[in-house]
């Protein structure tokens, strides 16, 4: 049985990771295999750039399109990268290959225009949130939530003696953490402005540590110095979720370039831009798009001064897994793909 997962960004690395984990356990015949724009480096930040990297992703698409005919798998799963795996799918299903679309795109918070699309990419498609099950369903879509797969994963069973000692402080030492997001243009504009935000704090701080946390860390590492953090200092996206369920306060931050802040405030709908304040429909946590170092700075400063910041992150953290529950979700999510791989048609009974 083969199956291709197709996902471009490390986001969706993430997820897809753990879903080819469950499948191999539940399969052990089973061929895994991953497109050729797996190494596609044009993941881009905002509306206005995904258009510089259409020419570069039709490319992959007809490579991709190549690799599919030749290996001719069971079942392809989509995960995220919406720009790329809405017409990847589409082509797939044309061929009679069953598709599920993993992480769809995110239609609630913009681009209304993809549901059509989406209907068109896949036979089955796997939410990641609660209230997209409905919203997908109304359009037509068949939709499903069983349960958000990093309940799984994001756990932290390191004490405060060993993290220190993994990142070189002292028993006494307290620190915090700067998560600069996964994407170069990210990480161009967060880290600078980062490293401005922890040099004012420090003239009135000096005890605090500074810990960088790129995408890279391993994820066991990455969770357990997260956890014992004083606080955290997010690139809004799948961190900030992350964050919030290890029970860390933190400080959302995002960048747009002006072209693409001014389509957002046309096309986009939400009230809130990091996931735990649209999950839970309240500012759990404080969120800036393009914010000065001084913004930054005010706001990490009152949840290293406050007492209460922990307590109140740590309720929110409780909030949001039950929130987001069962866990179990990626073994659930694995057998409705072995379910459409195998040709039987029985991914429906699931729901």
């Amino acid at each position: 049985m083969r199956i291709l997962v197709s996902c471009g960004e490390p986001s969706g690395w993430l997820f897809a990771g753990l879903l080819e984990r469950a499948l191999r356990s539940l399969e052990s015949g089973l061929e895994l295999i991953r497109p050729v724009h797996e190494s596609l480096s044009e993941s881009v930040v905002g509306f206005w750039e995904g258009l510089w990297v259409v020419p570069a992703l039709r490319r992959r698409l007809s490579q991709t399109m190549v690799q599919v005919r030749r290996t001719n798998p069971d079942a392809v799963v989509l995960v995220g990268f919406s720009g790329f795996n809405l017409p990847f799918g589409f082509r797939c299903r044309r061929l009679g290959i069953p598709v599920v679309y993993y992480a769809p795109p995110q239609v609630w918070a913009w681009g209304r225009f993809r549901i059509g699309a989406l209907k068109n990419a896949a036979d089955k498609v796997v939410c990641l949130f609660p209230f997209e099950e409905g919203l997908l369903k109304q359009s037509g879509i068949d939709a499903v939530y069983l349960g958000y797969p990093l309940l799984d994963a994001v756990k932290a069973t390191w004490s405060r003696h060993r993290v220190l000692g993994s990142i070189g402080l002292c028993e006494n030492d307290r620190y915090m953490v700067f998560l600069p997001g996964s994407r170069p243009a990210e990480t161009r504009f967060h880290q600078p402005l980062f490293r401005r935000v922890f040099q004012r704090l420090k003239a009135v701080m000096p005890d605090v540590c500074g810990v960088t946390l790129p995408c890279e860390a391993g994820i066991e590492a990455r969770y357990n110095i997260i956890r014992h953090a004083e606080c955290a200092v997010v690139v809004s996206g799948t961190a900030t979720l992350e964050t919030a369920l290890l029970g860390t306060p933190q400080v959302v931050s995002y960048h747009l370039s002006f072209v693409s802040r001014w389509l957002a405030r046309i096309v986009v709908r939400q009230r809130y831009f990091s996931l735990p304040n649209i999950l839970l429909d309240r500012p759990a946590v404080p969120e800036f798009l393009d914010p000065t170092a001084e913004q930054l700075y005010s706001e990490v400063l009152a949840r290293l001064r406050g007492s209460s910041r922990r307590k109140q992150a740590r309720q929110y953290s409780a909030k949001l897994k039950e929130l987001l529950g069962p866990v179990g979700a990626t073994e659930r999510i694995a057998r409705l793909v072995l379910q459409y791989a195998v040709g039987s048609g029985a991914g429906n009974k699931l729901v």
